[in-house]
This record gives C-alpha cells, sequence and structure tokens, in this order.
C-alpha cells in the first residue's frame, strides 16, 4: 500500500476530500474513498482488490492511503482551509461577495455577548436566509463563467 501525507492547507473535515485522480504511468482512474475499517477488509478480499481502473484511498492519521501498490502518481481535489487572518497583512480568501455576511454576523455575535439574545437570533435568521441566496446566486455565475471558457 501507498500513502501520502494529507495536504497541509486541506481541511480537517473527514469529507473535506472531493476527488483524487491517480495513475501508474501508463493508466488512471478516480480512486473512490473507503473508511480505515473497509480499506482493510478490501484488501484482504481477493474479489475486492482495487486496480488502477477502480483504485481506493482512505484518510488515516493525517496521511492517505492508496491501493493497488502501483500508483505513482495522485492529484488531490480538495477544500482548503480558509487563510489564518491573523495580522493586517494577511488577505482574505473569501469572495468579496460575502464579506457584507462576515460584518454581520460579527455583529450578531457582540450583540449576543452584550444580552441582546432576541436581536441577535432575529438578525441570525435573516442572515442564514440572506448567504444562502447569495451562494446561489454566486455558484451560478461560477458556473456560468466556467461554461463560457469552456466554449470559447
Amino acid at each position: 500500500m501507498v500513502y501520502s501525507d494529507v495536504p497541509t492547507d486541506m481541511l480537517e473535515s473527514p469529507k473535506s476530500i472531493i476527488q483524487v485522480e491517480v495513475g501508474d504511468g501508463g493508466n488512471s482512474g478516480i480512486a473512490k474513498e473507503v473508511g480505515q475499517t473497509n480499506l482493510y477488509d478490501i484488501l484482504s478480499n481477493t474479489f475486492l482488490v482495487p486496480t488502477i481502473a477502480q483504485p481506493v484511498f482512505a484518510r488515516i492519521d493525517n496521511k492517505i492511503y492508496f491501493s493497488p501498490d502501483t500508483i505513482s502518481v495522485a492529484q488531490y481535489h480538495y477544500y482548503k482551509r480558509a487563510t489564518d487572518l491573523s495580522s493586517d497583512s494577511d488577505v482574505s480568501e473569501i469572495p468579496d461577495e460575502f464579506t457584507e455576511y462576515i460584518v454581520r454576523r460579527s455583529v450578531s455575535q457582540v450583540e449576543k455577548a452584550l444580552g441582546k439574545t432576541q436581536e441577535s437570533l432575529a438578525k441570525e435568521n435573516d442572515l442564514r436566509n440572506d448567504i444562502a441566496g447569495a451562494y446561489e446566486k454566486f455558484v451560478g455565475r461560477m458556473n456560468t463563467e466556467e461554461n463560457t471558457k469552456r466554449l470559447e
């Protein structure tokens, strides 16, 4: 079994890996994620042994384990961790469209800390709906731009 370290900017969430493309120098495949227990079961079952056409991977202890052993290349597609904004010179990776919502959420949290719970809850419900709408618009625009690039 081959393994690789988890990228340092990957989210720590168990479902942060979107897809892993693997290759052995001549052939390639999309690896399917299996859990730690399932990985050992699959490797010990001769009928389920992974091939380069149907590879598997498991994320265990900050490493990503792959099978079959012939895998020599892996390209990860994953959700990245947001940049730590600990100094004034750090640049946020959050799209500008969402900055307003971060400020509104911060104000709501301050109000909650000051004991204005009722006002805070109402603002957070409105905020949740506004963020969902903005996200749908953002994803729609990103999809439209991506399709336009493909057509050019």
